[in-house]
């Protein structure tokens, strides 16, 4: 969240479940020595259908995207960022607690997921991040402190607050395997999103070359919201099969979303004008529509009014 000015008598937090810290800060920079909280705890939804949960973290080996100056470190299972160090800069082995991070922390660091979330078509869709984050001193003994000893926030090397992580999306109403045209990446936290592909990327920042990040969960969970669509009045079937087409094409699942057509719409029909032995068959439910024939007693098909009610995911 973005620093307040001193007069400021409220802040808005993004929409997400967990606790959120704030400390006070002057205007040379030095922060308060303790901190409040305020705690989110949001209600469930039902009747969401789940498209993808995704996690870069439980990934076997764990974070297997594009990396730009950060890497997986197995002493902490967790990414973070590069050191600036090699081994052969090192003076004092005694005072290293990690050879995993060499030297000077790196300023900014980048990772992109490993694959692209594909829907198939342009919906609606919900996201819910994860995303646990943790700062931490590589080395935090006297020895292996690097930069001005003026320039330290704590003697002890417990609070490093110098560090931060954003988590951020893109999205194309295009076909991803293609040559899509990509939106521009914007900060992602909770919220609806319009599109085919989504592609997802966390970027990493310390402005303390003695302080870094650890990402020990990384991900996002999909979600569509119920839709439903009806006919406006009475319409007539004429006597033969009577195709009906949505306004909207419903979301069906994909071949690596649940599985082609796992998840169609459920569509009712209110039957009028019958007569004694009629009936109707639905048949060809799609994303796009579906098919309904009335027919008499004779299997004979028919001229019946009806009206419809279709319930999907958008």
């Amino acid at each position: 969240m973005e620093a307040k000015a001193g007069s400021a008598t409220e802040a808005i937090i993004p929409l997400v479940e967990g606790e959120v810290l704030v400390k006070f800060e002057d205007d040379g920079g030095r922060q308060s020595a303790t901190e409040t909280s305020v705690i989110v705890d949001l209600p469930d939804t039902l009747g969401n259908l789940l498209v993808q949960s995704r996690r870069e973290d439980a990934d076997v080996p764990p974070f297997q995207g594009s990396k730009t100056t950060v890497f997986y470190s197995e002493e902490y299972d967790a990414l973070t960022l590069d050191g600036t160090g090699t081994i052969d800069s090192i003076t004092d082995f005694d005072a290293i607690t990690s050879f995993d991070i060499l030297g000077d922390v790196a300023s900014s660091g980048t990772y992109q997921f490993n694959s692209t979330l594909d829907l198939g078509s342009a919906y609606s869709l919900d996201l819910k991040r994860f995303f646990v984050t943790r700062a931490y001193f590589p080395s935090d003994l006297i020895d292996s402190r690097t930069g001005e000893v003026d320039s330290w926030d704590d003697w002890d090397g417990t609070a490093a607050a110098g560090v931060n992580a954003k988590l951020y999306l893109r999205s194309t109403s295009d076909d991803p395997s293609g040559t899509p045209t990509w939106s521009s990446w914007q900060e992602f936290v909770n919220g609806t999103f319009k599109g085919r592909g989504f592609q997802f990327k966390s970027e990493l920042t310390s402005n303390d070359i003695a302080q870094n990040i650890l990402i020990d969960e990384l991900g996002y969970e999909a979600t569509f919201q119920r839709r439903q669509e009806q006919s406006v009045g009475s319409i007539a079937s004429g006597a033969g099969a009577k195709t009906v087409t949505f306004d909207k094409p419903f979301f069906t699942g994909t071949a690596a979303l649940g599985g082609v057509n796992s998840s169609l719409p459920s569509v009712g029909i209110t039957a009028q004008n019958m007569a004694t032995g009629d009936y109707f068959v639905v048949t060809g439910v799609s994303g796009t529509g579906f098919t309904v024939t009335f027919r008499n007693s004779a299997d004979t098909a028919v001229d019946r009014n009806f009206a419809w009610s279709a319930v999907g995911y958008r």
